[in-house]
């Protein structure tokens, strides 16, 4: 009997170990990297579309942050607190972000002790900057890190054809999939930057990571081609680009060849089964 308990200690150990062992190991030093990476720097870059999260914790108990990052739609519902900083920040939809207990604490400690001011980022707002943007968001050129053309699951107006893809839209996240007033939204260009180069949203964080990543300069060349769409938007020179309607109809109008297509290919085979049992 105690060496059955023995062995059971001894595999507990192991197991707490194993565990313990494939756990990422969080370093207090590690927020700032954690605060680019969770996507945090895109939306509180300078408090232009939420708040400057300096020195946080003279203004708000560490508890209470806690509880709004883990779910801030949640905390909206029911916190008077919450309610008010959402009324003084309505451009801001704050997302909940998936991260473990101590890459919270890590962040949290970074930015009580004051962020870092990011250094402004040179946008090139000219031509071939802006083109290459274009070419980066619709796929014509592809992202040096291997990951999908942003018109996978977004679009802008002013595309053409069937413009892009819908799909940001089913997440029911920001960014929304048509990102033709992003760079509005984002208020500045290094804002802009920041959400694009950081990946600043669950899903683009989950596919643009590690080798993944959107170099510096294509982040730069696809914000000036959202600040230039932002522009010419304004400007009343995009036309609205092809609606949901546009795919629906398609789809009725292919399902209805489709369907000709297969009771012409068939007509034969169709004919020659029924004179033959009518024939028997």
């Amino acid at each position: 009997m105690r060496q059955i308990i023995i062995k059971c200690a001894l595999h507990s150990l192991l197991i707490a170990g194993f565990v313990a062992l494939s756990t990422p190991f969080v370093r207090a030093e590690d927020g700032e990297a954690l605060y680019s990476s969770k996507g945090c720097v895109g939306c509180h870059t300078g408090g232009t579309l939420a708040p400057d999260l300096s020195n946080i914790l003279t203004r708000r108990d560490r508890g209470w942050v806690e509880r709004f990052i883990k779910d801030p739609n949640g905390m909206k519902s029911s916190d008077g607190d919450a309610q008010a900083l959402d009324a003084e920040w309505p451009a801001n939809n704050m997302i909940q972000v998936p991260m473990t207990d101590a890459e919270l604490a890590a962040i949290i400690d970074y930015v009580n002790g004051g962020v870092r001011a990011a250094a402004p980022v040179n946008i090139q707002n000219d031509a071939a900057t802006v083109d290459r943007g274009r070419r980066l968001f619709t796929g014509e050129e592809s992202l040096s890190g291997g990951g999908p053309a942003c018109i996978s699951c977004h679009n802008v107006d002013g595309l053409g054809g069937l413009g892009g893809g819908r799909l940001a839209d089913a997440t029911g996240q920001v960014p929304k999939a048509n990102l033709t007033l992003v760079a509005d939204r984002m208020i500045t260009a290094d804002a802009l930057f920041a959400s694009i180069k950081g990946a600043a949203f669950p899903v683009m964080n989950g596919i643009f990571v590690n080798d993944a990543q959107i170099a510096d300069d294509e982040a730069m060349a696809l914000t000036a081609f959202l600040s230039d769409t932002a522009l010419r938007k304004n400007q009343g020179a995009l036309e609205r680009g092809p609606g949901v309607e546009v795919f629906i109809i398609g789809g009725l109008v292919g399902l209805v060849v489709v369907l000709f297509a297969f009771d012409f290919i068939w007509r034969k085979r169709f004919v020659s089964v029924r004179s033959e049992m009518v024939g028997g």
